[in-house]
């Protein structure tokens, strides 16, 4: 596999990328394509979680609904009959 470093402008801006990225050249012809490592978007999102996710709201919510939740076979069950891709 060949390896080509880039300065620290587009490292920087590259690592704001979410997902597949085209990259072009100003005449706009696609050079390729990027993939963010797969370790850093989960990072990312693990950071997005702490930062948004309130466990004991959360738990709060399910104990006001009173509903003990339903087991993966059911909600498996439930989905497919969605019609969605299998």
């Amino acid at each position: 596999m060949d390896c080509l470093i880039v300065d620290r402008d587009i490292a920087s801006r590259l690592g704001q990328s979410t997902g597949r990225t085209e990259i072009r050249d100003p005449d706009g012809k696609v050079l390729g394509i990027y993939e963010p490592n797969d370790a850093n978007r989960r990072e990312a999102i693990l950071e997005f979680a702490k930062k948004n996710f309130d466990l004991d709201r959360a738990r709060k919510i399910v104990i006001d609904q009173g509903e003990d939740g339903i087991t993966t076979p059911e909600l498996l069950a439930h989905l497919h009959s969605l019609g969605g891709p299998s």
